[in-house]
């Protein structure tokens, strides 16, 4: 399965472990089903402009009101 979205990057931080980069998904985006679906998973993310492919844990959705 591939999705397209638009998301806007809110930070990224490095520790000996790991790399974490946060973003949230913007717009009509967010009302996705698929998204739900994919929580707690294992995705490979691929960024416009950038050549390397990213393995991610998609974390969590949270819901505004």
């Amino acid at each position: 399965m591939s999705i397209t979205i638009k998301a806007g990057f809110n930070k990224q931080s490095k520790d000996s472990k790991k790399e974490l980069v946060q973003f949230y998904v913007k717009g009509e985006d967010e009302q996705r089903p698929e998204l739900n679906e994919m929580t707690r998973s294992v995705v490979i993310l691929s960024i416009d402009g950038v050549e390397q492919q990213l393995t991610a844990e998609f974390k969590k959705v949270v819901q505004g009101c």
